[in-house]
């Protein structure tokens, strides 16, 4: 083998390793985002915070629930219904009526 072919394979060898590197290095430079990007997703999760409920505020939430469901159930035991109330008025104008 002849010198100048063991230098070009060589040579050929060098330049592909350290253009596979500088293709993976633009590569990953490509797929970081710059800092408009990283600006305006910071910008799209403060929307979401004033969107969506944080776990401490759904727990609040769930509990002022529960304390209507246990009001709404007082009401219900302790409450006349529209239509009672009908007939029971419209039996005590009866009986003034009668008395009359």
């Amino acid at each position: 083998m002849e010198l100048i072919t063991i230098y070009a394979t060589l040579l050929t060898l060098c330049i592909g390793i350290i253009s596979f590197f500088v293709k993976r290095a633009f590569t990953q430079l490509d797929k970081k985002a710059d800092k408009d990007e990283l600006k305006e997703c910071q910008k799209d999760l403060k929307g979401l915070h004033d969107r969506f409920a944080t776990k401490e505020e759904l727990a609040e939430i769930k509990t002022r629930m529960d304390k209507l469901d246990e009001g709404i159930e007082f009401l219900k035991e302790n409450t006349i219904r529209k239509d009672d109330f009908i007939r029971l008025f419209t039996r005590l104008e009866k009986k003034i009526d009668d008395l009359n």
